[in-house]
């Protein structure tokens, strides 16, 4: 089977533009968007003629050069830095955010090299961790939900069960421009991957599919749309999004918490950890509210374990935003 690709969440990085052409002359957006997509096929036709060896510092190189241009980014990267113990790890912010930017392009690198020719290789790249878990949770013939930090290559989890009897839904934030969002989606599909992008009615519809044996895998470390579970974050309160949790409860299916991280030799180390213990008595908001922490507390011990690692970015504390 394919494996979970979950492309496109960065709207600043890959949305340039959304507006589709409307007959007569395109608008100055539409034309913005159709050069955004030809730029994120023209990076993935150069990216594809290489070998994996030579697209991973290549993409890390990009990474920080990319830093260099973005200071806002490199700031809030050195704030992030700080929590998760990178900058004292690596002897300085400078240091410690120079290594967040090349673990971000090298994903990036990877994303735009990912042809279904390339991924079907990837398979024998991988050191498993806890995958016991994974089969005893579809030992019955159903699914389970995986919830993940932005955290090494995540799209590659998939890979990492490609030879199992698993299907792979990953769920993936909706990009504007509706050219790439469409463009990676095709791709993704044709490795046997399916991508559903999250909209009104989506839970219902994944709830579903776990009646089979399916992996629907969520990354649930930001909360983009602001109306999240409160929980303590690294010694911070903040709010993780409650789908995975909530599709969980409702479909009665265990939610594993998992990352996929770079190792030396172009090789990589798929994690399981045990399903989250989120109760099965109390109200709604209360398991709710408990699982959200499990989930939190989950997601640091991933996250120390590369802090280099996870491509955060973006402001995800309250403070951040001050």
């Amino acid at each position: 089977m394919g494996g979970a690709y979950v492309v496109g969440d960065d709207r600043s990085l890959l949305d340039f533009g959304s507006a589709p052409f409307r007959g007569g002359l395109p608008t100055t957006e539409a034309v913005k968007s159709r050069l955004a997509y030809w730029g994120v096929r023209a990076a993935s036709g150069f990216m594809r003629i290489w070998p994996l060896w030579v697209v991973q510092p290549l993409g890390g190189a990009a990474g920080v050069v990319a830093s260099l241009l973005l200071p806002r980014r490199r700031r809030m990267a050195g704030r992030h830095a700080g929590r998760t113990g990178l900058e004292e790890k690596s002897g300085s912010r400078s240091r410690a955010v120079r290594k967040m930017f090349a673990s971000y392009g090298q994903y990036w690198g990877e994303s735009l090299w990912a042809a279904p020719r390339n991924v079907r290789r990837m398979a024998g790249r991988f050191d498993l961790d806890g995958f016991e878990v994974l089969e005893n949770a579809l030992d019955d013939g159903k699914g389970v939900v995986v919830v993940l930090p932005h955290l090494g290559n995540w799209e590659m989890a998939g890979a990492a069960v490609w030879d199992m009897d698993v299907e792979v839904v990953a769920v993936a934030e909706n990009l504007a421009n509706s050219y790439i969002r469409d463009w990676f989606s095709r791709m993704r599909g044709l490795t046997g991957i399916s991508v559903v992008f999250a909209r009104r009615g989506i839970l219902g519809e994944l709830e579903k599919k776990l009646d089979s044996r399916t992996a629907v895998c969520l990354p649930s470390d930001r909360d983009l749309s602001g109306r999240g579970i409160p929980v303590q974050f690294f010694g911070e309160e903040t709010t993780l999004p409650a789908g995975a949790l909530l599709l969980g409860i409702r479909s009665g299916r265990p939610v594993v918490p998992a990352a996929v991280y770079f190792e030396k030799k172009s090789r990589y180390r798929a994690v399981l950890r045990p399903p989250l213990a989120i109760p099965r008595e109390g109200s709604l908001s209360e398991r709710l509210s408990k699982g959200a922490q499990l989930m939190a507390c989950a997601f640091e011990d991933l996250i120390k374990a590369a802090p280099e690692q996870w491509h955060l970015l973006q402001p995800n504390w309250p403070s951040d935003r001050v």
